[in-house]
C-alpha cells in the first residue's frame, strides 16, 4: 500500500535522527504549527500548511487523497 500512495501521491519522507536538514525543516513545520519542539512527537505530517500529528489524522489524509 505504501507504494501504491508513493506512485499516486508525492510526499517526501525525511529522516530527522540523521539529517539534521531535515530535523531542522521539521522543527520550522512544528513552529508553525505552535507545536512544543520539546514535546513532539512523530508520526507526523505536514501538507497544505497544516500540520497532522496522529496516527489516524494522516492515514485519513491520505486515504482522502487517494479517492
Amino acid at each position: 500500500m505504501e507504494n501504491d500512495i508513493k506512485n499516486k501521491i508525492g510526499y517526501d519522507e525525511k529522516n530527522i535522527d540523521k539529517n539534521e536538514a531535515d530535523f531542522e525543516q521539521m522543527a520550522e513545520d512544528v513552529a508553525y504549527c505552535d507545536i512544543n519542539i520539546e514535546s513532539f512527537n512523530v508520526p507526523f505530517l505536514w501538507a497544505q500548511r497544516k500540520c497532522y500529528t496522529n496516527e489516524k489524522d494522516i492515514i485519513n489524509f491520505f486515504n482522502q487523497k487517494l479517492n
